[in-house]
């Protein structure tokens, strides 16, 4: 039996855009969405707990955090 050719680059699978559809089909999963918000909505309690902490011992406190995005999720 012949092998198919593949015309897919393992090389650089990256200018093949197998990233992006991957980026795709994150984006479009309501659970995953759903789990970066709650990964964001406790990032901002924390955030705003330290200024809050922070400001009590006469500090600044003028903390941000990153927010997470699915490119956090997908290496480049």
């Amino acid at each position: 039996m012949l092998k198919k050719k593949s015309y897919m680059n393992r090389e650089n699978i990256l200018s093949e855009g197998f990233f992006s559809k991957i980026k795709a089909l994150l984006t479009k999963n309501p659970k995953f969405m759903k789990n970066i918000r709650d990964m964001n909505k406790i990032s901002k309690s924390l955030e705003d707990r330290l200024n809050k902490r922070a400001k009590a011992r006469g500090e600044k406190g003028n903390i941000k955090l990153h927010k997470f995005t699915v490119d956090d999720f997908i290496r480049k």
